[in-house]
């Protein structure tokens, strides 16, 4: 029952694309920030994996599976 909630069927769905999106964008943090960044860093770079992983999955991996059915 709460593996089947609206939370965590999100996450599910976007999983892939948060696998895809979370190393680029921290080893960009890691990058521009020399090894320094610090709780707020690290939440907007959490933040922006999850949008970017919500479009990815709209535009990307919905289209793709549609059309490939």
């Amino acid at each position: 029952m709460l593996l089947g909630s609206l939370p965590f069927v999100s996450i599910g769905l976007i999983s892939y694309s948060l696998y895809l999106w979370h190393f680029p964008l921290l080893a960009f943090l890691k990058n521009i920030t020399l090894d320094m960044y610090g709780n707020i860093e690290l939440g907007i770079v959490m933040v922006a994996t999850i949008i970017l992983s919500i479009i990815s999955y709209k535009y990307v991996e919905v289209p793709v599976r549609r059309d490939v059915s």
